[in-house]
């Protein structure tokens, strides 16, 4: 792995198979497709985190780079072997190569990811997610119900490529200007933002219940009386109701909020994850080769990273070393970190470990990993006690990330937390933490945003991918609403014009900045948490006290994996969500009956 954690440069190895001589040619980044001439001279090699195509005399093994557009993952070449195909998949087009240079390319659908030639010389392109929709039916989406789609492409003259180019890089690049606020953020002279990360929520699951934005009352499963920081918050500063998570589940949405990028391996690997479940880019085939949203020789930054791209560890009391730990089994129960969030001895059993041994140096190793089990409220103290050293002794990173697990909730597990106590937890923690923020000396010059990592198929009555987004500082403006599109790569986006930071990945170049959520003129007035409404430690029901859907809601939480992020049938949780929230005699949403 290169110095942020992503591949080095790859190779072919070629094999005689008389002989058994080996030699192994260098390529570039990430070569995940190979194609022979028909007449067997040359060999092209896509190199999927280079933007290039390595191509091969077969005869002298002498290499030839070529630049195409973003992503290429798959390469053919034509009939009589004078042109090369190129599924770009990051830029949703298929490059042609000719004579050894791209002269053009053709749009496709989302995602190409094999080409192949019919009978009559027509291309044919598989793209993985098709035209993008995740409808399936009236009021109900699905993150993952991707409709793939096969293209019939007749070959291409060479002005249907120039004009296809043409169009690949004007969709590619939209031009957006800020819809009212600030523009030029970096202007503000904010210093430090606080990135917030949670798990899984949508929007109408949140804020369906507050009139003045675009919610469904009837899908707000977890609305004012469970979250009543998080509608506080949305209420004394800006509720968005057009925000959306740019991944389907946590595999991409942690990579889009750290790299404003996500690989060809994990969105090929999106159904199965066969080199396992990277949302921790603990694999560096996931980590983009620009890097990591911050990175930047011109602006650096002090950066502290508080859960994400974490590990599961234990804190050895008697060394005072963070170790390893092979299976999550191992750690407590909910209730034993619970037990030690209430008798304040929780430093002695909370650690984790970095999944990118290149960020190691500004990783936090005593601060919880994203792990279920623990509590947000342990996460709070954790993070207050962070503050309040940086406080004093002036060390306040520029940017915090923080993640934050408790609303992804474990379902109806027996003798673990109720949902909504999970999601109360959760709210309370946003709220203390928000709080000691906007009473901090450093709050003038402060942002928090907060955001979901994906919306996980929850019920939202817009879109399945449309998710919770908060901002909070002095310079956002009170009591707004903010209808304007936006994503997850809209938010990193912001946060590097805030820094004055380059934009490396063709997606942040792209994506629009939150310029309307803010105002020059800035608001001191600090926020004060609201106590939760509810217990904290109610915990869910053993499964011989229950029958019926109830019954089995628990016997179908306790079959699920809670130990890995997201390795759970995220359509069966939400249904068992909204049956424990509404009663399982409310059919869910688009259906008539509880599956």
């Amino acid at each position: 792995m290169d110095a942020n954690g992503s591949v080095l440069p790859g190779t072919l190895t070629t094999l005689n198979i008389t002989t058994g001589e080996r030699q192994d040619i260098a390529v570039d980044r990430a070569p995940s497709g190979l194609a022979l001439r028909p007449d067997g001279a040359e060999l092209a090699v896509a190199n999927g985190h280079s933007d290039t195509v390595t191509l091969l005399d077969a005869k002298t093994k002498k290499t030839t780079t070529v630049k195409t557009a973003g992503q290429p993952i798959a390469v053919l070449y034509s009939t009589d072997g004078a042109r090369l195909y190129v599924a770009c998949a990051g830029e949703n087009a298929v490059a042609v190569i000719e004579g050894g240079k791209m002269i053009g390319a053709v749009p496709t659908g989302w995602f190409p990811s094999a080409l192949a030639l019919d009978g009559q010389g027509d291309l044919r392109v598989v793209n993985i997610k098709g035209t993008g929709n995740t409808e399936q039916s009236p009021g109900v989406f699905n993150t993952r119900s991707y409709e793939g789609s096969l293209l019939r492409i007749p070959a291409p003259s060479r002005a249907q490529l120039a004009a296809g180019m043409r169009e690949v890089k004007l969709a590619g690049a939209p031009k957006f200007t800020p819809n009212g606020g600030v523009k030029e953020l970096a202007k503000l002279g904010i210093e430090h933002v606080f990135l917030l990360i949670k798990e899984n929520r949508t929007y109408d699951q949140v804020f369906g219940d507050v009139a003045k934005g675009n919610g469904k009352k009837e899908f707000a499963i977890y609305g004012g009386d469970v979250t009543p920081n998080h509608h506080a918050l949305a209420e004394q500063f800006v509720l968005i109701d057009n925000f959306y998570a740019s991944g389907a589940i946590s595999f991409e949405g942690h990579q889009w909020l750290m790299m404003g990028f996500v690989s060809d391996h994990v969105e090929r690997a999106l159904g199965a994850a066969p080199r396992g479940y990277a949302w921790n880019m603990a694999d560096g085939l996931a980590v983009s080769p620009q890097g990591f949203f911050w990175q930047n020789a011109r602006r650096p930054l002090n950066v502290r990273l508080l859960g994400p791209l974490s590990l599961p560890a234990e804190f050895d009391a008697k060394t005072g070393l963070v170790k390893d730990v092979d299976d999550p089994e191992t750690l407590l129960p909910w209730t034993g970190y619970w037990e030690h969030y209430k008798k304040g001895t929780w430093r002695n059993v909370i650690a984790s470990k970095c999944g990118v041994p290149a960020l190691k140096g500004i990783y936090d190793e005593k601060f919880p990993c994203s792990e279920m089990r623990i509590p947000d409220q342990i996460r709070a103290d954790a993070f207050l006690e962070r503050l309040t050293k940086w406080e004093s002794d002036g060390s306040t990173p520029n940017l915090t990330i923080v993640t934050m697990t408790s609303d992804h909730t474990v379902g109806k597990t027996p003798g673990s937390p109720t949902p909504r106590a999970m999601v109360a937890d959760n709210d309370l923690a946003l709220g203390r933490m928000v709080e000691a923020i906007s009473k901090s000396k450093i709050w003038a010059k402060s942002l928090v945003l907060v955001v979901e990592d994906d919306a996980q198929d929850g019920v939202d009555h817009v879109a399945g991918n449309r998710t919770v987004a908060l901002a909070i500082g002095p310079h956002v403006k009170r009591k707004g609403l903010d209808s304007n599109f936006y994503t997850q790569t809209s938010m990193v986006r912001t946060i590097q014009d805030i820094f004055g930071i380059a934009p490396r990945t063709r997606f942040l170049v792209a994506a629009r900045a939150m310029n309307s959520l803010f105002v020059k003129d800035a608001d001191l007035t600090p926020y004060s948490h609201i106590p939760a409404k509810l217990k904290l430690d109610e915990l869910n029901p053993p499964l011989k006290a229950l029958r019926g859907r109830e019954r089995w809601a628990a016997e179908e939480s306790a079959k699920m994996n809670w130990d890995d992020v997201d390795d759970i049938p995220s359509d069966k949780l939400n249904r068992i969500l909204w049956g424990d929230a509404k009663g399982f005699s409310v059919p869910y949403p688009g259906v008539t009956s509880l599956k």
